[in-house]
């Protein structure tokens, strides 16, 4: 387990059972990688 990671207490990820909940890096890794915004990109452009 990595201590290092900065988890977000702010996520804004609404997927049940998200196994990168919190995990910014691992996230944005995982949905560019599929050619998607990660659900805070997408919350940035709808200014909120």
């Amino acid at each position: 387990m990595d201590s290092d990671k900065i988890i977000n207490e702010d996520c804004p990820c609404t997927y049940p059972g998200c196994t990168r909940h919190g995990d910014c890096e691992a996230c944005k890794e995982y949905h560019h990688s599929l050619g998607q915004k990660t659900s805070c990109e997408k919350a940035d452009k709808n200014g909120i």
